[in-house]
């Protein structure tokens, strides 16, 4: 991607109408912020909170372009800039249709941070390089609290001379008393035109006390997160591009001199690895490639196959890829890449690209028999993106090109976004999987589980059973069910391997994914339903 630089201007030829713009939008923007991230207003309607949370990026983005105007000459947009600018807004606007909400929001702020580095030139090594841990810190830790009070002291700077100090707090003051008149007129315009009273009383209906006390909160917040967020955007634009070089050289040089470990010690390492995972396809490799003849493993029931061991496959392409930045970082340099290495390195991560395709066989297993559900969605991205980082990484070994990391960010935002507009299209339009979930986790194996469906009545609607061609149904393990269409509640009824019921009532709600969790313990079986 193209790379241009922000010349940093002196402070005397800095355009003060647009910092002073920068400056005026902290505290709003921070109070905004807080209500919306901290309290939101999905009470309301998901869509207005949707809606409230998009406008508020694109208006982060205005802001950060205004403070960067107030110490910049050029602001030229490159093509990181752009796609990481669109990368923001189409996060924002996605929160609701991504697949899990709570991880959309911590998407969306990892977003927020990494565009304004790449925005203010502010990467270590001036493009997204294997330093990328160093570029968060230094934007979300070094830049605010290092310029935590920056904003009081650019008010004297964009303000000049001419003006007085304490101008600010005089003009908070003045809408501290007026805004309360303000409402006192409107009231007595009410007592005269029913127009007016009616607008006066949805506001009186919109503030309650549970709104008054957000609010508070929200204003009393807004004055550390107003400093650290103009910190962060000041600072970053204050750091000139060439000092930022600077940094990412002194730490490549703390790097390099920590590259010192022997190469024999990486290499019987990676040999223990390969060796391990060679012997664990031996045994074990016909049940995790069983699924792409659509077959399942002996003595396992097509919901317990489709997902057992596919977070554990993912959790080793992570370790994978951790192994192999240790090596990177702590091999002696001129031995890192020598022909040796690089089969090992390159064995590692095949075997890793093995598990990713075993993982996503068997999330189409998953689909082809369940239908998509969200979250089912959201594993096939991580596999993509694990996937992805260890075909990358066996390219770096043999291709001399320093942008690798860049591409592995560029095609993880970009499936990630491609996953939630899918969660969306498959939500909107009824795709999504409707099947009841349970998740049984008891002391012994049973014979049965059976699901009756019943309407408001309490008439019967129909019933299924699982019970794994005659065979014992594993203790643990999550079984599914297709729901009817138009049902009010359902019971489950668990037979145990003496022929006895145990009968748990769980009355439907509104989520379609509502899964059951169904445990054993000293004091007999009880069932919760989680999200």
């Amino acid at each position: 991607m193209e790379k241009t630089s922000l010349v940093q201007t002196r402070p005397e030829k800095l355009n003060k109408g647009l910092g002073k713009w920068g400056i005026g939008l902290a505290f709003p923007m921070a109070f905004v912020y807080v209500r919306l991230f901290l309290f939101g207003i999905a009470d309301y309607s998901k869509i207005a909170d949707g809606i409230a949370k998009f406008l508020f990026c694109v208006l982060f983005i205005v802001w950060n372009e205004l403070v960067l105007a107030g110490r910049c000459k050029q602001r030229k947009l490159s093509a990181s800039d752009i796609f990481w600018y669109l990368a923001l807004v189409l996060s924002s606007a996605l929160l609701y249709m991504a697949p899990e909400y709570g991880l959309a929001v911590l998407v969306l702020h990892i977003v927020v941070f990494y565009t304004t580095a790449v925005r203010s030139r502010g990467l270590l090594m001036g493009y997204t390089s294997c330093y990328i841990v160093g570029d968060f810190m230094v934007t979300i830790f070094i830049r605010p609290f290092a310029n935590f009070v920056r904003l009081f002291r650019d008010v004297g700077l964009f303000s000049g001379e001419e003006h007085k100090k304490g101008k600010i707090w005089i003009g908070i003051l003045a809408i501290v008393f007026i805004l309360p008149a303000f409402l006192i007129a409107l009231y007595l315009l009410g007592q005269i035109d029913p127009t007016f009273g009616q607008v006066f009383a949805n506001i009186t209906d919109y503030i309650t006390d549970d709104e008054v006390a957000r609010n508070v909160c929200s204003l009393f917040l807004a004055f550390p997160v107003g400093l650290y967020l103009y910190g962060m955007l000041s600072g970053c634009a204050r750091k000139d591009e060439e000092e930022m070089l600077n940094d990412g050289r002194r730490t490549d040089a703390l790097f390099e001199k920590l590259r010192a470990a022997p190469v024999v010690i990486s290499r019987i390492l990676l040999i223990l690895f390969d060796l391990l995972y060679i012997v664990f396809f031996c045994f074990r490799g016909n049940y995790y490639f069983d699924s792409f003849s659509g077959k399942i493993g002996e003595g396992f029931t097509l919901a317990e196959y489709a997902r057992q061991g596919f977070f554990e496959l993912c959790g080793i392409m992570a370790v994978n890829l951790f192994v192999f930045c240790v090596i990177r970082f702590l091999t002696m340099k001129e031995e890192y890449k020598s022909a040796f290495n690089k089969v090992l390195l390159s064995l590692l991560m095949c075997e890793s690209i093995v598990f990713a395709i075993s993982s996503l066989s068997k999330l189409v297993l998953y689909f082809s028999i369940y239908g998509y559900t969200a979250k089912r969605l959201l594993s096939m991205w991580g596999t993509i993106f694990l996937g992805a980082g260890c075909v990358l990484v066996i390219l770096s070994l043999f291709i001399t090109r320093k942008d690798f990391m860049r591409i592995w960010t560029v095609i993880t935002m970009s499936t990630y976004i491609l996953i939630c507009i899918a969660s969306g299209i498959f939500t909107f339009t009824g795709s999504i999987s409707n099947n009841c979930e349970v998740q049984l986790e008891l002391k012994n194996d049973v014979k049965a589980v059976t699901w009756t469906f019943y309407d408001s009545n309490g008439e019967e609607i129909e019933t299924h059973t699982e019970d794994n061609n005659g065979e014992l149904i594993y203790k643990n393990v999550t079984l599914f069910c297709s729901k009817p269409e138009k049902y009010d509640y359902y019971t489950i009824n668990i037979t145990n391997r003496s022929g006895d019921d145990k009968r748990v009532d769980y009355f439907h709600e509104q989520y379609k994914d509502t899964i059951i969790r169904i445990t054993e313990n000293d004091n007999g079986i009880y069932h919760s339903s989680i999200r």
